[in-house]
């Protein structure tokens, strides 16, 4: 089951991009819509935390090394990627 505050959730998880906030919300959203009806919504938060954690880890948090989120989660279904998560954070 999908809870109330997904998008706020995923906003909260999702890593911190270089240079404000090119995210595209509306667009990851609309995208999320239809990968709910395929996946339940805690595999899409553990992939995206996941990939947090990884970003950390490589030094990449907070750079314009961060895809935007419509492009996570856009129709390459990056948040089921498997990501190194092993390490120090940076």
């Amino acid at each position: 089951m999908t809870p109330d505050d997904w998008i706020q959730q995923l906003k909260k998880a999702y890593p911190k991009r270089a240079r404000g906030k090119n995210y595209n919300w509306p667009v990851a959203i609309r995208h999320l819509r239809g990968h709910l009806k395929n996946y339940p919504f805690d595999m899409i938060l553990a992939g995206t935390e996941e990939f947090c954690k990884a970003m950390k880890i490589s030094g990449d948090y907070g750079t314009e090394f961060i895809p935007m989120a419509s492009t996570f989660y856009g129709p390459q279904e990056r948040f089921l990627d498997e990501y190194e998560t092993e390490g120090p954070e940076l």
